[in-house]
């Protein structure tokens, strides 16, 4: 079995269950065929997936005062921005590794909070969104913005994937069947899906281990576990959602 290309494949089912709870995933790979197969997987998935351009600016992110609707009606209108999506959306960002930092930091904002203010309305709406940050960085080149990684759920690593191909059964079965479950009940399931002291415990020393000091880490391992639980048709996180969770993270 290719373990790597098995793990991208989890990757991207989870990640299509619930953008938003895991806020996106910061893909390391270069353009070709690895990285368009993985592409092809998630769209098969997660149909309304939308580019994000890097070079949008504050007012195509966020939104802003709509003039003409605005004239019409004698009142201020705001026109949604492309960060404000009310059903469960993934969207997809090129040459992640180039966006400017102003970019990068209302991102990780409105990942952060999973609200979306419009304009200089003042007005807050929820949003519901996750990123697929694809870094074309080279080796000695720096990769995306340091304050965004942390904040995408999922780190995938396929710079050294010779080749697309090689999951186990289990793995292709769950991809084929996605497709057709009900995304908004898997999530559901995943939430309620309970975590013993143990396993949450584990999940904290093992990044510690690893020398990871930050929360996000073992609380978005923990979530996707759920997930990986939840795919497999279980009612509760074994040790092999935990496993494929903390390589995921």
């Amino acid at each position: 079995m290719n373990l790597a290309w098995d793990d991208a494949l989890w990757a991207a089912a989870a990640l299509s269950v619930d953008p938003s709870g895991l806020r996106g995933i910061w893909l390391r790979a270069p353009h070709g065929p690895v990285r368009d197969r993985w592409l092809a997987e998630l769209t098969r998935l997660h149909p309304t997936l939308r580019r994000l351009p890097g070079h949008a600016d504050s007012e195509r992110l966020l939104g802003g005062l709509d003039l003409g609707a605005t004239l019409n009606a004698g009142r201020a209108i705001y026109q949604p921005g492309l960060l404000l999506q009310t059903t469960p959306t993934i969207l997809l960002l090129p040459m992640a590794e180039r966006l400017p930092d102003d970019t990068a930091a209302i991102l990780g904002q409105v990942l952060d909070q999973g609200q979306v203010t419009l304009g200089s309305s003042g007005v807050s709406k929820d949003t519901f969104i996750g990123v697929a940050a694809l870094d074309e960085a080279l080796e000695d080149e720096p990769p995306l913005a340091g304050g965004l990684q942390e904040r995408l759920g999922i780190w995938l690593d396929l710079r050294h994937l010779g080749r697309a191909g090689g999951e186990s059964e289990e793995t292709r079965f769950v991809m084929d069947a996605l497709a057709e479950l009900d995304m908004s009940a898997l999530r559901a399931h995943a939430l309620q899906m309970p975590v013993s002291d143990a396993q949450l415990s584990a999940m904290c020393q093992t990044a510690m281990a690893l020398g990871v000091d930050s929360l996000r880490a073992p609380m978005a391992a923990i979530k996707l576990a759920k997930i990986m639980a939840a795919l497999r048709g279980n009612d509760e996180v074994e040790d092999e959602d935990l496993g494929r969770a903390a390589r995921l993270v």
